[in-house]
């Protein structure tokens, strides 16, 4: 992820509902996933709150205070939201049954122990977890237990970091993904070509 001025993409999604959104009163975040190609840039699907996980990655690139940005959101006050330059990523580390549900299997896993080899917790944030007697604990009926964020200047600087954060937790049986942001050189080059960034 990182933060952009308006580009094509916006321009050509987003800002065509921005009157409706206005005229209907809403407040709040808004998305539009979409897959885009040399032939044009076709809308997936609206979410309009803040999805999982998503803001956990956003955070690692606001540096406005949260709490505030979210008080103003909902008051509709204007608020400037101060960010990062460069790049964000987030991998979910989960546990069976992630992504799916069962009870047998979450029962297995369900109060299991997550260590960190050193005692840094930069980048962690939560996902089902609890604390059992000042232990971090697996919580929830799904799996979803952490997401590990970071923050750099380019995308390979941030997954080294990300990477490596993920190195320094121990969770029996979790897994992730190990691909996220090793196609953004070639998608990158790829929308700049089709003109839809700068």
């Amino acid at each position: 992820m990182y933060w952009s001025d308006p580009n094509t993409i916006f321009s050509a999604t987003l800002l065509k509902m921005k009157e409706n959104l206005k005229k209907s009163g809403y407040a709040g975040y808004i998305d539009i996933n979409c897959i885009a190609n040399l032939k044009g840039i076709y809308p997936l699907e609206f979410t309009c709150r803040f999805g999982y996980p998503t803001i956990s990655i956003q955070i690692e690139g606001i540096v406005s205070g949260v709490g505030d940005f979210l008080y103003c959101l909902a008051k509709k006050e204007q608020f400037e939201l101060k960010i990062k330059k460069g790049f964000q990523m987030g991998v979910v580390l989960a546990v069976p049954p992630f992504p799916f549900f069962d009870d047998e299997e979450n029962f297995i896993y369900r109060d299991l122990s997550i260590l960190f080899k050193k005692p840094n917790l930069d980048g962690v944030r939560l996902g089902d977890v609890k604390i059992i007697n000042g232990a971090w604990c697996v919580a929830g009926s799904d799996g979803y237990v952490l997401v590990i964020t970071g923050s750099g200047n380019t995308v390979e600087e941030v997954r080294k970091q990300v990477y490596g954060r993920i190195n320094n937790i121990m969770l029996q049986n979790m897994y992730y993904r190990t691909d996220i942001g090793l196609k953004w050189y070639r998608d990158s080059d790829l929308l700049q070509t089709w003109g839809y960034l700068k």
